[in-house]
């Protein structure tokens, strides 16, 4: 399991997307950036997000990349 470095609060724009069995995408607004870091390997390091689901309301528990249908962040400029 990574171990979160930092937190920063995202700016508005940023969107999670999952992909969806049936191949459509659904887009989740970031909450944070974090830096994590892997435990077995100290210096495997990279930037992850948290976003908002109306499926996990207590959210916050794991970081979007490890959401098994995750597929990427998208920019909308606000």
């Amino acid at each position: 399991m990574p171990k979160v470095l930092s937190i920063t609060p995202a700016l508005p724009g940023w969107y999670s997307v999952f992909k969806e069995e049936d191949g459509t995408t659904n887009e989740s607004p970031v909450i944070l950036w974090a830096l994590v870091e892997d435990d077995e390997d100290p210096s495997m390091r990279w930037p992850a997000s948290y976003s908002f689901s109306e499926r996990d309301p207590g959210g916050l528990a794991t970081t979007d990349d490890e959401i098994s249908n995750f597929d990427g962040h998208i920019y909308r400029a606000p």
